[in-house]
């Protein structure tokens, strides 16, 4: 899909572009592929992409709000812990 927008964008026959500005968009376009093309392919650790983690969880039953206040309570108590370190007491 990209490859035939990238095509519209640079052979448009109705825009007529000096050789320079087309090889700076071509360049440009170039930059968006790669960037796109990143993106697709980095998925998470399971090879699952977000939406369909999430529909797995509704599925499962997961709620994202307990998950949200698990991982908050985590850092809480690491931050304690560091805090208490800093400050010379034992964990």
């Amino acid at each position: 899909m990209l490859d035939k927008v990238a095509d519209r964008f640079l052979n448009d026959g109705a825009i007529t572009m000096a050789p320079d500005l087309v090889q700076s968009r071509r360049h440009r376009l170039f930059n968006i592929g790669r960037i796109l093309s990143q993106v697709a392919s980095s998925n998470l650790d399971d090879g699952l992409d977000p939406l369909q983690r999430m529909m797995d969880d509704a599925a499962d039953g997961v709620s994202k709000y307990q998950l949200i206040l698990a991982e908050l309570a985590r850092r809480s108590e690491k931050m304690n812990a560091t805090k208490n370190v800093l400050n010379g007491r034992s964990c």
